[in-house]
C-alpha cells in the first residue's frame, strides 16, 4: 500500500495517537473464540495507519502480548 501524495486523514493530526489491542487466545469457559491470527491482523492495521491515514510510526502504539498458552514467536 502506498499513500497517494498529500493523503492525510484526522487520524493524523497533531497530537493523535492510536492504540492497538488484541487477544488471540481467551481464558478456560469463555464463549469467544481464539483469534490465532490477530497478529498479523493488528501489524496489518499498524501499516494501514501508516500508509493510508498519514500517521507517523511514532503515533502508533503496537504491543503484542502472549498468554502463557501460547509461546512468543520471538
Amino acid at each position: 500500500m502506498t499513500v497517494p501524495p498529500g493523503r492525510t486523514s484526522d487520524l493524523a493530526g497533531p497530537g493523535v495517537r492510536a492504540g492497538i489491542v488484541g487477544t488471540s487466545a481467551h481464558g478456560a469457559g469463555s464463549q469467544l473464540p481464539d483469534l490465532p491470527s490477530i497478529e498479523a491482523s493488528a501489524r496489518a492495521f499498524a501499516r494501514a495507519l501508516h500508509e493510508i491515514c498519514g500517521r507517523e510510526p511514532s503515533q502508533i502504539k503496537l504491543t503484542l502480548l502472549f498468554s502463557s498458552r501460547q509461546p512468543s514467536p520471538r
